[in-house]
């Protein structure tokens, strides 16, 4: 794959990820904040490589 074409596809994929979140626009932060809290302890639940502690450290970070 070439550098023009792995461009391209990540400019499709932000496009994609625009859509999506101007159709969210409308949503109430709690209950977006309850969907992520599901996907993420479904997420824990479903595999053993995830480390919850780890999980709090970086999103810790990604909040400081």
């Amino acid at each position: 794959m070439t550098l023009g074409q792995i461009l391209l596809q990540r400019m499709d994929e932000i496009e994609i990820a625009g859509e999506e979140a101007r159709r969210r626009a409308g949503r109430s932060p709690r209950r977006s904040s309850y969907g992520l809290l599901n996907r993420l302890q479904a997420l824990l639940e479903s595999s053993d490589r995830f480390d919850p502690d780890r999980l709090n450290q970086e999103a810790l970070l990604i909040a400081a």
